[in-house]
């Protein structure tokens, strides 16, 4: 009998850490919905900066029917090249794939220069920070199509521009509202990662087996990275291009359904009381439970029973965390 009930509970909890995997890899490691008034600049929202030029603007968002960051808030303008660039820090991600999906509007011919980029995170120096690596790999471009002044193609590149892939067959109109997604794969060893393109007119629940372009690798040079950021760029006098709805995730599921649209929802009940320090996150629990810690890839870091009152549990690296503790689930991020 006493081995029937240990089976038993194993089972359980085996059901539960898939359960919790489960809700992990559906579940976005950052969004942005721009929930900020019409005509801020972007700087007042958390939004870093390279200089003194202006910000670029919160403007009207965009909508696309099942898309998980459709219709919340505003977006975001990206035009003339005297803007500042938009960079925005995100948790690492260090192993796997990281997906980045956001809704794009181009209102104007591009020169074929890129517009968004992948990052380390880090700010380089000439930026008014210490990293001289220059690391913007994954970067996305729009030129002006030779048959159609309606039209725009869409282009690739890992990170060095004058390899840059152009689409010749699925142009994009002018003034629609797509769905790009851009994906990076982190691969063991060195200078080997790749980065492929989605483009969408409509909703696609699952990964295509082909992307629009890619993969591709080309960074011999510069090196990988474990994408902790991104950007927007503003490059050339004419531009137009609203942006929204941005997610990023380490699944295609976690930045496309509307199912997972938030950690927040019943899946994840921020329920449990957690706190933080600089070295620390505390724990209270009105009872003694199992509390496990999991990055953002679902893999267990960090396992200890609690006891009843607060629980500290030292957190080395930054990042987006998940814990649970019984039936109950949140998350914390460093």
């Amino acid at each position: 009998m006493s081995q029937f009930i240990f089976s038993k509970k194993a089972w359980l909890f085996h059901a539960f850490f898939i359960f919790s995997f489960s809700i992990i890899a559906q579940t976005p490691v950052w969004t942005e919905n721009f929930e900020y008034p019409i005509g801020d600049e972007i700087g007042k929202h958390g939004w870093l900066f390279e200089n003194d030029n202006p910000y670029l603007k919160v403007c009207p968002g965009l909508t696309f029917e099942g898309y998980a960051g459709s219709g919340i808030g505003n977006g975001l303008q990206i035009e003339e090249e005297n803007k500042n660039a938009a960079r925005h820090t995100f948790p690492q991600i260090s192993e796997g794939c990281v997906y980045v999906s956001f809704l794009v509007q181009f209102n104007s011919n591009l020169k074929s220069q890129y517009f968004f980029t992948l990052w380390d995170g880090n700010m380089p120096s000439w930026a008014g920070g210490t990293d001289t690596k220059f690391a913007f790999n994954g970067r996305i471009y729009g030129e002006k199509n030779s048959d159609f002044d309606s039209r725009l193609n869409i282009g690739l590149s890992f990170y060095d521009n004058q390899k840059a892939v152009y689409t010749t067959d699925k142009p994009v109109v002018i003034g629609e509202t797509y769905l790009l997604v851009i994906k990076y794969e982190i691969v063991p060893g060195d200078n080997n990662d790749k980065v492929s393109l989605y483009l969408l007119d409509r909703i696609q629940d699952q990964e295509p087996e082909q992307p629009l372009l890619g993969p591709l690798s080309d960074n011999a040079s510069k090196g990988d990275i474990y994408p902790a950021g991104l950007m927007f760029r503003a490059s050339h006098t004419g531009q137009d291009i609203i942006v929204d709805g941005i997610r990023i995730g380490t699944t295609w599921k976690s930045i496309i359904s509307s199912s997972s649209s938030g950690i927040s929802k019943e899946s994840i009940n921020n329920r449990l009381k957690i706190k933080k320090d600089s070295q620390n996150i505390f724990i209270t629990l009105p009872k003694e439970e199992q509390i496990n810690i999991y990055g953002i890839n679902g893999k267990l870091l960090f396992s200890v029973k609690g006891n009843t009152g607060i629980n500290r549990i030292p957190i080395l690296n930054k990042g987006l965390y998940f814990v649970t503790a019984g039936k109950e689930k949140g998350k914390v991020l460093f």
